[in-house]
């Protein structure tokens, strides 16, 4: 099993990028830093897509969207604390997807 704080730790020092810090925060259910890490995701630190939506989205766009779908995957309650928190850059950053994520979670 493996520790989250450790091993979120451990990515940083070793300089992973935005994108794989922030898939395996989710993986191990630490929904909080993966928003973060897909939120602080930079233009040069995307990774690259081959569908042409996703190709012309913005990194911060893309980073939102990740984020978004990291976040429905969470119980209610964590999901509702990083939504408040992040809730401007997600706006911002993805205006259609997280009003839709919101009107999804709380229909």
């Amino acid at each position: 099993h493996l520790h989250p704080p450790t091993t979120l730790s451990l990515l940083q020092s070793h300089s992973a990028q935005p994108h794989e810090s922030a898939a395996i925060a989710a993986a191990l259910q630490d929904y909080a830093s993966a928003a973060s890490f897909a939120l602080s995701v930079r233009s040069r630190s995307a990774p690259s897509s081959s569908s042409s939506s996703s190709a012309q989205a913005s990194p911060l766009r893309l980073g939102a969207r990740a984020a978004l779908k990291m976040l429905s995957a969470a119980p209610v309650a964590v999901a509702e604390e990083v939504y408040a928190r992040h809730a401007l850059e997600l706006l911002e950053r993805a205006p259609e997807e997280a009003c839709k994520e919101w009107l999804r979670r709380y229909e």
